[in-house]
Parts: C-alpha cells; structure tokens; sequence
C-alpha cells in the first residue's frame, strides 16, 4: 500500500525496505514501483527484484529508463513470477 502513496519520501522508504527483505510476497508491490515516475524508486525496485529473485542480472532495466523500458521490465518480471507463482496477482 505504501508504495503507491503519493508522497515520494513514503514511496522510497516503503520500496528501499521490501527490496531488503528477500520475501517473495513483496516482489508484486516492487514491481509496481517499476512503473514509478521517479528513477530512484525504479532503481530501487529494480535492485531489490534483482536480489529477491537471485536473478542478479535481470531483465536488463538501465539507471535511466523511459517509460517504455520500465513497462518491458515489469511485464518480464510478471511472466517471471508467474511462471514461479501462477496465481500472483499484482497491483494496477
């Protein structure tokens, strides 16, 4: 939920903290925060993905994706979780 707020700081906070928890429940919310407007909580998530997953080089997101980057990383990241969990269901 928090890291949909509008707040940016709230945002950040909320994305930097599930990035460092390893628990694969959170990797729907990090991967909405893909999609952020602002490029540090995309990078943020990005890394946090990459740590959860083991997949340590990912799906290829740079340090300044647009906005159509970020959407090919998360629809990746979705087809890779889904093909772990089938039945995730991730925030719009």
């Amino acid at each position: 939920r928090l890291a949909t707020h509008e707040d940016f700081a709230i945002r950040a906070t909320s994305v930097k903290t599930l990035a460092t928890t390893r628990d694969f429940n959170n990797i729907p919310a990090l991967i909405y925060a893909l999609t952020d407007p602002d490029v540090r909580i995309v990078v943020q998530a990005r890394d946090g993905l990459r740590f959860i997953s083991r997949k340590f080089a990912g799906f290829g997101l740079s340090d300044r994706p647009d906005g159509q980057e970020k959407r090919q990383a998360a629809q990746q990241w979705k087809d890779w979780f889904r093909s772990i969990r089938p039945d995730a269901d991730f925030l719009n």
